[in-house]
């Protein structure tokens, strides 16, 4: 996971880069990571040491801000919000879209 997160911080800084040269104006909006699996506390530290990650990286930057969605799923019923284990539903997609 350590790895793993090197490189999707390092990726995550090309990619925000490209857009901030190619967009002189438009604001950025990074959306956090979410823990579909809350009773798993090890992958529960992973997601918030990710999602600090990001939003250090957003907090470097005046058009960028950092959208928050871990927190969204906590207290619901699985199965109300995911289509599978991992990917939201209809209604789980409306949660992360209220966010913005």
């Amino acid at each position: 996971m350590n790895d793993g997160k090197r490189e999707y911080i390092d990726h995550l800084h090309k990619i925000l880069s490209t857009l901030l040269k190619k967009n002189k104006k438009a604001n950025i909006l990074v959306v956090g990571l979410y823990n579909p699996k809350k009773d798993d506390q090890r992958l529960e530290k992973h997601v918030h040491d990710y999602n600090q990650s990001v939003k250090e990286v957003v907090e470097e930057h005046k058009r960028m801000i950092f959208i928050p969605t871990n927190d969204l799923f906590e207290n619901k019923k699985k199965k109300e919000y995911f289509s599978d284990k991992i990917h939201p539903n209809e209604k789980g997609y409306q949660l992360i879209t209220n966010r913005f």
